[in-house]
């Protein structure tokens, strides 16, 4: 399993990982309306690398970097990670979010991608990590506590949706 910045090369295997959202009603993860993927491909990796830069966000997002997780040439999922926010923001945004495709559930996939994700993380100094996911995920909840972590409480999000929130503790002396 490989952590790698968005490429072009992996864009089907992404339509791909969308359709199986669309089609299982998984609406954590519904990145655009698969007939606007044309639309999408001539900007997204522009849009990444203004996410990381801080340039053009959209209104209230922070500073995110996106990564693709592959392995042996089939995308496997994505996250997103935001080193860069104050405890408070922390909270409501997590630190890291994460979605693997509906068609790799159930096989470890989540609980490593996010093992490599708070490992990445280390590089930014962070050691307390804050990530969130809907109350009632029973897969992402298990894979967050197997990398650690420990329920704070639960929040409700703009959208009235109520999320588990969850802290972490990296030792970075131990890398």
């Amino acid at each position: 399993m490989e952590l790698i910045k968005p490429r072009e090369e992996f864009f089907d295997e992404y339509y791909e990982a969308c359709k199986e959202s669309y089609e299982n009603d998984v609406t954590e993860w519904m990145p655009f309306e698969l007939d606007h993927f044309n639309q999408w491909k001539k900007h997204i990796l522009k849009a990444y690398d203004n996410y990381e830069t801080g340039i053009n966000l959209p209104e209230g997002m922070p500073r995110t970097y996106t990564y693709w997780c592959v392995e042996n040439g089939e995308f496997i999922g994505e996250i997103q990670l935001r080193p860069f926010l104050n405890e408070e923001e922390a909270k409501k945004w997590g630190h890291i979010s994460y979605s693997v495709r509906y068609s790799r559930w159930k096989q470890g996939w989540g609980t490593e991608l996010l093992r490599h994700t708070l490992l990445k993380i280390q590089k930014f100094n962070i050691n307390h990590v804050y990530i969130a996911c809907r109350e009632n995920n029973i897969g992402s909840i298990k894979v967050i506590e197997k990398n650690g972590g420990r329920f704070i409480n639960t929040v409700i999000d703009e959208e009235g949706i109520l999320n588990n929130l969850y802290h972490i503790v990296i030792n970075l002396t131990a890398k």
